[in-house]
């Protein structure tokens, strides 16, 4: 564990214990949002061999768990560790220059993100059923997905335009976003754990 210096507090790319500690922690006692967060750690496990459905999964668990944005007494707040953790951050989510999205698997799914800068998209959810009521609709468009790529890839091995290359940097891919994931759930814990003890 390592934690910030004085001249990162207002953004740092990388998690460090604060981030940890001081934005994860406190939702982890809130069961909806932890059922949440094992559900995508379960899924990711599932599809832990298809780079698309993990790449998915990293995309929601970035706009949410890191970056997800809550509706409260008609008034967006924070509640994504991403944002939490950075002064810089929570002002730019809050402010009128950041663009505000209803919260939509679909979209979440299709949209992209920069780990180096602020945001420029931040999902809003109504409560933290909604998110845990989303799960089916997930494992839906990941079936889609993975059917989909099913009947692509027959056609690319049949045409012969899928290179070893391709699916190697795939691979490696899918394998980063997996442990970055479970490398955040296993913190978050340990936080929870040395907080007990």
């Amino acid at each position: 564990c390592w934690i910030r210096r004085m001249n990162e507090l207002d953004y740092l790319e990388e998690p460090d214990m604060f981030h940890d500690v001081f934005a994860h922690t406190p939702l982890l006692s809130n069961p909806t949002y932890c059922d949440f967060f094992k559900s995508i750690g379960d899924l990711a496990l599932k599809h832990i061999h298809n780079p698309s459905v993990i790449e998915k999964l990293g995309r929601l668990y970035w706009f949410t768990i890191e970056f997800g944005m809550i509706y409260k007494n008609n008034e967006i707040n924070a509640f994504g560790a991403g944002v939490i953790s950075s002064a810089g951050e929570t002002k730019h989510a809050l402010s009128s220059h950041s663009k505000k999205i209803d919260f939509d698997i679909r979209k979440i799914f299709n949209t992209d993100f920069r780990t180096d800068v602020l945001q420029e998209n931040y999902f809003v959810i109504d409560s933290f059923d909604q998110l845990l009521d989303a799960v089916p609709e997930i494992e839906q468009i990941i079936l889609e997905t993975k059917e989909r790529e099913g009947f692509l890839l027959s056609q690319q091995i049949k045409h012969n335009d899928l290179s070893h290359s391709q699916l190697i940097h795939d691979k490696l891919k899918c394998k980063s976003i997996i442990v970055y994931c479970l490398l955040s759930i296993l913190s978050a814990s340990m936080s929870v754990f040395i907080i007990n003890v």
